[in-house]
């Protein structure tokens, strides 16, 4: 559960901008409709919980889906985006809660982005030392071999 929630961590920022996008243009976007465009570039465990909200507005509504959603998925950026949504379906205009949603989702991207880029650095910089050992260890080899020749030559 904790990896596909955090493979769902790590593809919301990316869905949410599109229902940022599409919220922050008009106030009458329809949720299903949203979803359904993303749903092709989701992820697997994202794909999974969007089909399942798509079937929860289908089978009750918008409101019910996202109270669903924020049951199934207790991921932070998740349950806010739900708490935002469910509030703009009451009929407030929450564009700056959502525009401030946005930027800590970016800020969460960027962090995920960074430690993602510092790991692969250790593991390149680890494969590098290994890769040189080896080498040397030919090296060694090499001029062992090469020594030996040498001393048969001379016996």
């Amino acid at each position: 559960m904790k990896r596909r929630n955090k493979n769902i961590a790590l593809d919301f920022p990316q869905f949410y901008s599109m229902v940022f996008y599409q919220y922050s243009k008009s106030i009458n976007v329809y949720l299903a409709d949203v979803v359904s465009d993303y749903l092709p570039n989701a992820s697997d465990g994202m794909a999974e919980e969007l089909s399942v909200m798509l079937w929860n507005i289908d089978y009750a509504d918008e409101e019910y889906a996202l109270k669903q959603l924020k049951r199934r998925v207790p991921v932070h950026h998740v349950i806010k985006f739900c708490d935002i949504m469910e509030t703009r379906l009451r009929g407030y205009n929450n564009v700056s809660q959502m525009q401030y949603l946005k930027n800590e989702i970016d800020h969460f991207r960027v962090a995920e982005l960074e430690s993602e880029l510092a790991k692969r650095v250790r593991t390149n910089n680890l494969i590098q030392i290994v890769l040189l050992g080896i080498l040397g260890m030919y090296i060694l080899i090499y001029y062992l071999f090469t020594v030996l020749e040498a001393l048969d030559m001379f016996m």
